[in-house]
């Protein structure tokens, strides 16, 4: 409720801060789970997919922001969910494949980190394992202007222009693999699989790379 209530004024600041501009709407689904996979490179980055896509969006977010009770539910409250960077954090995975079953939307950075220069990195195996796991379509976005905006270690927002590209959906429905299971050890899945899904990670960040080439 709370991300409906404020997405008006998100759109208002984001329009009058960065002259947002979207391209490749027409590609999202209206309805079912979607795991859409961006680059990385500012802070502002959730704000700015949140207005550029119609639908309600979920996000991974680091877990010590959830460790202050009141800011915790207020991040809840606008669809993040907690992650332990620097690891692979299975309930994380769990949470996010639950979300997508549901129809839900969730965003997912397959660099982790933000860029420090902008550019575009490598993606990492538990965006593979997600992308393989969830088995839903994977949309694929490049945002452009951000790191311009609010790069990272800056401290205050640069009025900049920030287009935001949608391409096509990614299927990976081949791969036959079940649900990533209670009793299962993520851990142990992705070294036994690490080729495979950091071929998927790749995948990704290659087909947000052809957006960015076709978009610059």
């Amino acid at each position: 409720m709370l991300y409906s209530f404020l997405r008006p004024l998100a759109i208002l600041l984001v329009k009058l801060l960065f002259r947002i501009e979207v391209t490749g709407r027409e590609f999202i689904p209206r309805k079912g789970g979607l795991l859409l996979v961006s680059n990385h490179a500012s802070y502002v980055d959730p704000v700015v997919l949140g207005v550029a896509c119609p639908r309600p969006l979920y996000f991974f977010a680091r877990w010590g922001l959830f460790q202050n009770p009141l800011f915790g539910a207020l991040i809840r409250a606008l669809h993040a969910f907690p992650v332990r960077v620097g690891r692979t954090d299975k309930e994380a995975i769990l949470e996010s494949i639950e979300k997508l079953i549901e129809g839900k939307t969730v965003v997912l950075f397959p660099e982790g980190s933000r860029s420090w220069d902008g550019s575009l990195r490598q993606g990492h195996t538990g965006a593979g394992l997600l992308a393989v796991r969830s088995r839903v379509p994977v949309l694929p976005v490049y945002i452009q202007g951000s790191h311009e905006a609010l790069p990272r270690g800056a401290k205050m927002i640069r009025p900049k222009k920030i287009s935001v590209h949608f391409g096509k959906p990614l299927s990976f429905h081949h791969f036959t693999e079940p649900p990533l299971g209670k009793g299962e050890s993520s851990d142990k899945l992705l070294k036994s699989r690490h080729d495979t899904y950091q071929k998927i990670a790749d995948q990704l960040m290659q087909a947000i790379r052809q957006i960015k080439d076709l978009t610059e």
